[in-house]
């Protein structure tokens, strides 16, 4: 070859700047750095097939699944990134792992890729190998220790609340008959003092009865998707008639939708209403818009936690007293209003079809002891035009005392009006 003198390399990819181009300069051999490595130009007859060749790739065309290795200047290395360091085969240090370089196909494919091997087979790989089988040995035992743990507390507690339900079930079977459930009703003992006999919460007071208005029962859980739809839909025309005293209305809070929730938030909201239809009748309405209000309600597929605190809060902005909101939460009445719902289940003038199936699923509302064929499917309007129609009335009429529903107070007496919505 011809003598090479200092020279950078001037074919440059238009990709590359030039200070991402390595220099390489001919230095005299007493000048050399011996921790600089050294690059031997070699003629590719006489090359070692055992020695790994460095080719120069321009960016565009790097395989980027094959590692680069970067040449950087002592000063700027980061201390947490590993150095590797080219060292005279007559300076290893035996306590220090050799990395070697295995073409591809001389790969052992039970052989881990990346493994640290020492040059000589030492022994202090089979005393490592014994510690950490001593470990794993010793750490399977300990998992296996907190399993038993785990199993027999998970045994004792089993038969805990197995003995406690067989205890519950042979002092108080679950009734298997309306009768039985009515009867079941009738025993508890915190009732609600403004609820009806069948565990309606009035919106109103008991004195204040209209004998010559219809009654309306609505029979919702606050869990439920569907009772919001519909419940939104009527509550202001609901306000409306109860404030002027067209209807009495009374709602049936059930707690179908407990098993969804984590924290039996059907059986706690339905609790504040039966409390605050006690001692605020007159918000007992526009508190059950609030817990159905759209930004409120919880999810019942994906529920999250409702505290206390919300439930107090909706009842204040409903126009609760402040007291009155805070106790409602704590009222006793859980045991009550789980008896009410599994009395209506058995209740067959309360049944509807759904899916093909006879039974009893909120929403449902009656007047005067008839159920109003509401579609959950429809809009506002038309839930609200069907409903003001079975009582005779059109949604203008809703707050208007001087004009009466046509069905009237009787239940015995004159039947659902038929509306033809136009909306």
């Amino acid at each position: 070859m011809g003598k090479v003198g200092k020279h950078s390399l001037s074919h440059t990819s238009k990709l590359q700047k030039p200070s991402q181009v390595p220099t390489f300069t001919t230095v005299s051999k007493s000048k050399r750095n011996p921790q600089t490595p050294t690059f031997t130009t070699v003629l590719k007859g006489k090359r070692n097939p055992k020695t790994p060749t460095f080719t120069t790739v321009s960016k565009n065309k790097r395989n980027s699944k094959i590692p680069t290795f970067t040449t950087v200047p002592k000063n700027k290395r980061r201390s947490q990134i590993p150095t590797f360091t080219t060292v005279p085969k007559s300076k290893h240090n035996p306590k220090t792992p050799t990395f070697t370089t295995v073409s591809r196909s001389n790969h052992n494919p039970k052989a881990p890729t990346h493994a640290t091997v020492s040059r000589s087979k030492r022994h202090s790989k089979r005393k490592t190998s014994s510690i950490h089988h001593s470990q794993l040995i010793i750490g399977g035992i300990a998992v296996l220790i907190v399993m038993v743990l785990i199993l027999v507390t998970g045994i004792a507690i089993g038969i805990g609340i197995g003995a406690n339900q067989e205890k519950e079930t042979k002092s108080a079977p679950l009734p298997q008959t309306r009768s039985e459930a009515e009867a079941a009703l009738r025993k508890v003992s915190n009732k609600p003092t403004n609820a009806t006999d069948d565990a309606g919460f009035l919106a109103y007071k008991k004195n204040q009865r209209n004998p010559k208005a219809p009654t309306v029962e609505v029979y919702t859980d606050f869990l439920c998707p569907y009772c919001g739809d519909v419940t939104r839909a009527l509550i202001p025309t609901l306000e409306k008639l109860q404030n002027a005293k067209q209807i009495n209305l009374e709602f049936h809070t059930v707690n179908v939708y407990d098993t969804p929730s984590t924290d039996r938030y059907s059986t706690r909201a339905a609790n504040a209403v039966a409390y605050v239809s006690e001692h605020d009748p007159d918000h007992v309405t526009a508190l059950v818009g609030a817990l159905f209000d759209k930004g409120f309600q919880p999810d019942a597929i994906h529920y999250k936690d409702v505290s206390d605190k919300d439930i107090v809060k909706q009842a204040i902005k409903a126009g609760v007293n402040n007291k009155v909101a805070e106790n409602a939460v704590k009222a006793p009445y859980a045991d009550f209003i789980s008896k009410a719902t599994l009395y209506d289940t058995m209740r067959k003038e309360l049944f509807t079809e759904m899916n093909g199936n006879k039974g009893f699923f909120p929403p449902t509302i009656r007047i005067n002891g008839k159920i109003s064929e509401l579609n959950t499917s429809d809009n506002d309007g038309k839930i609200v035009v069907r409903f003001t129609g079975n009582l005779g009335l059109t949604p203008l009429d809703a707050g208007n005392p001087a004009i009466m529903p046509s069905i009237g107070g009787d239940p015995s007496v004159g039947s659902l009006q038929v509306a033809k919505p136009n909306v």
